[in-house]
């Protein structure tokens, strides 16, 4: 079984607010040259949640990253140069990250909200979603991830609240 996004060939689709989940393989596979622009997503419980490979620079912000049989972000090439930030990457079974940067992932400030991040602003947390068993992905109020997204918004989705929120799904206040 292949990933369910495969960018490859020098591709630079942007792939955003999608829900990406059980997946056997990775979620979101970056090869060969791909400048895939990863915004606001919702990635849960496949093998890998993106690996990186071959060249390739994706931009990878403000996505929900957990609960991988393997790694949440795996970078499997020296030559690949992610940017990673304002992510939650949490609780994936072989490691959240793989190959990235050594701040990546080395909580040593605080977001927005005052939770431990690293330089970048991904944090590590549970995301608090109302019900993931039955694949129901929108946070709940005490959510780390609600106003905790690139405050940039280059999704451009429609914000509530003062600025948007980690993952596919804004908190929608009910």
């Amino acid at each position: 079984v292949s990933s369910i996004v495969l960018c490859e060939n020098g591709s630079a689709p942007q792939i955003s607010q999608n829900q990406i989940f059980n997946n056997e393989n990775a979620g979101i596979n970056c090869t060969t040259g791909s400048d895939s622009k990863i915004w606001q997503n919702t990635i849960y419980n496949n093998d890998f949640g993106i690996t990186i490979s071959d060249n390739s620079a994706p931009l990878i912000k403000s996505n929900i990253i957990v609960a991988h049989q393997n790694i949440g972000v795996a970078i499997n090439d020296a030559e690949a140069s992610p940017e990673i930030g304002y992510n939650n990457v949490w609780s994936n079974t072989a490691a959240d990250y793989f190959g990235a940067a050594a701040d990546v992932g080395n909580m040593t400030t605080t977001n927005f909200n005052g939770d431990a991040s690293d330089t970048f602003f991904n944090i590590s947390m549970d995301p608090k979603f109302v019900n993931a068993g039955v694949l129901n992905f929108e946070l709940l109020s005490s959510s780390p991830c609600l106003e905790a997204a690139d405050p940039a918004n280059p999704a451009s989705v429609a914000i509530v609240g003062a600025r948007p929120d980690i993952g596919a799904l804004e908190y929608s206040g009910s």
